[in-house]
C-alpha cells in the first residue's frame, strides 16, 4: 500500500507497536520508509547516542525542518528530563521556539539574541569539559559510563539556519566547528 501524504507520528507508533528499549539510547522515530522493491514499509529511526552527530541538510521548504521537528517531538515525548536535555539554536524559520515549554529543553536561542547565544556557548564548553572529565575513567565512553551511572543525561543540540548563524555570529564560528568536532557519540 502507499505510503500517505500525511502521516502522524502517534499513528506510525501504534503502527510498527515502536517503544524506545532503553532510555540511554536516544532513539527517535523520524518517519516511514516505502520500498516497494522487497514489499515492505518500515518505521525510519535515528539512533543519536550510536550516531554521535547527525546532520539534516536541504534547501528551503525541502522538508529538513519537518524532520528535524518529528524527531524532537519523538525524543521528548520518549525520554524524561532525566534522560534527555536538547538544546535549540534557531536561525531559520524561528518556528523552533515551540518546544521551549517541554521539561527537557534547557533553551531555544533565537537570531539576534547575541547574549543568551554567548551564555550558551559558555555553557556547551563547560559541559564537553565536564563530561570528558567525567567520562574518562571509561575510556572515554558514554555507553559505558551510563551502563552503570544515571545522572548523565544524553544530551541534542539542533542548530537550525547553520549559515545565517555564522553569518550573524562570526566570532563563534570556530567556537561551533570545536563543539561539533568535540560532541561525538562519546560526550
Amino acid at each position: 500500500e502507499p505510503l500517505a501524504e500525511h502521516i502522524a507520528w502517534t499513528t506510525l507508533r501504534d503502527k510498527y507497536d515502536w517503544r524506545p528499549e532503553g532510555f540511554r539510547d536516544a532513539v527517535a522515530m523520524v518517519g516511514e520508509c516505502d520500498d516497494p522493491a522487497r514489499q515492505r514499509q518500515f518505521p525510519l529511526l535515528v539512533a543519536l547516542q550510536e550516531a554521535g552527530n547527525a546532520v539534516v541538510y536541504g534547501a528551503a521548504d525541502s522538508g529538513d525542518e519537518a524532520v528535524v521537528k518529528a524527531m524532537l517531538v519523538s525524543l521528548l515525548h520518549d525520554y524524561d528530563a532525566a534522560h534527555l536535555h536538547a538544546y535549540i539554536v534557531d536561525y531559520g524559520s524561528q518556528s523552533f521556539s515551540a518546544f521551549s515549554s517541554a521539561p527537557q529543553v534547557g533553551d531555544v536561542v533565537l537570531i539576534n539574541d547575541d547574549e543568551k547565544i554567548e551564555r550558551l556557548f559558555g555553557f556547551f564548553g563547560k559541559m564537553v569539559e565536564k563530561r570528558r572529565a567525567l567520562l574518562s575513567r571509561y575510556g572515554g565512553s558514554f555507553e559505558r559510563y551510563s551502563s552503570k551511572h544515571d545522572d548523565c543525561p544524553s544530551v541534542v543540540v539542533v542548530f537550525n539556519g547553520v549559515a545565517a548563524f555564522t553569518e550573524a555570529n562570526p566570532r563563534l564560528e570556530d567556537a561551533l566547528l570545536a563543539f561539533i568536532r568535540d560532541t561525538t557519540k562519546n560526550t
